[in-house]
């Protein structure tokens, strides 16, 4: 097995790059979510590195590449730009392209402008309407117990409510839709360790059920029909991004595939390995 680690130098700052395994098949390129969070909760995907070359990178404003304050830096138009010159920086051709969360929305973003050297794309737990994604999280935040979806919200809003049941019901609903694991994973603790806030709240906003940033009104559905490239969905059965969402996203791409996986919510990858792994594997090798 053949590994690297290195960095790309760019123009306005150093992104962190490592490759794992090396093989003839596509090299499969990982984009992480957030944004803000680096890519060490994906790692766990090096075990596809028995067939293929998998590359993971940090985007530049997190983990092991330069940290920047700059808000040209924090949007789509910049990640786009950073996702080409991995590519070719990398020398990557006939990728197989794996985005997660935010870096599902990113990958998207890029396809749309038609690249030859993309064969197969997988989007993991997809944000693609930044209305479903909130219409499912006020939905969401109904459904818990003990009022907990109204003191999130009136917390939120003005800031009135205990700050203490305020942190239980905000850790109730991250432990039902974010990671239903009992014990926070390394990985996890790892990207936290890299986490820029800043990029996340300039972007995102101040958590996953609050979008405030300047992708608030991101919406890419009605343009998914233009993707015509073998493509699998995935998520799971208590996913931020909703089962119902993520279905009709793949429904918009002729012959896309779709795998929802049942005892898992946004990171299925870490909360079932095993199912996950299988299912990629069958997706690529195929």
């Amino acid at each position: 097995m053949t590994n690297k680690e290195g960095f790309i130098q760019l123009p306005w700052g150093s992104l962190w790059y490592k490759t794992v395994g090396s093989s003839d098949l596509p090299p499969l390129l990982i984009v992480h979510g957030g944004p803000g969070y680096p890519s060490d909760y994906l790692w766990n995907l090096e075990a596809l590195s028995d067939k293929h070359q998998v590359v993971f990178f940090d985007q530049i404003g997190c983990g092991r590449s330069s940290h920047t304050r700059d808000p040209k830096f924090c949007t789509i138009e910049y990640f786009v730009q950073e996702l080409v010159a991995v590519i070719e920086k990398l020398n990557l051709k006939n990728i197989d392209l794996f985005g997660h969360s935010w870096g599902a929305m990113l990958a998207v973003e890029y396809l749309l402008t038609q690249p030859s050297e993309i064969k197969r794309a997988i989007f993991a737990s997809p944000c693609l309407s930044l209305k479903r994604w909130k219409e499912t999280t006020d939905r969401y935040l109904a459904e818990l117990p003990n009022n907990y979806g109204i003191l999130i919200r009136e917390y939120e809003e003005n800031g009135k409510g205990e700050v203490r049941e305020y942190k239980i019901a905000r850790t109730l609903y991250y432990k039902t839709y974010e990671c239903r694991m009992q014990q926070e994973p390394s990985l996890i603790k790892a990207a936290k360790h890299g986490f820029n806030r800043e990029v996340y709240l300039r972007m995102w906003g101040p958590n996953e059920y609050t979008v405030s940033g300047n992708l608030a009104e991101y919406d890419r559905s009605e343009r998914l029909k233009e993707l015509t490239l073998p493509t699998l969905f995935t998520g799971g059965r208590f996913d931020g991004a909703s089962p119902e969402d993520v279905a009709f996203y793949q429904a918009q791409i002729a012959g896309s595939k779709l795998q929802i996986f049942e005892k898992s919510s946004h990171l299925p990858h870490l909360e079932e390995p095993g199912q996950y792994l299988e299912c990629l594997k069958i997706f690529l090798n195929n």
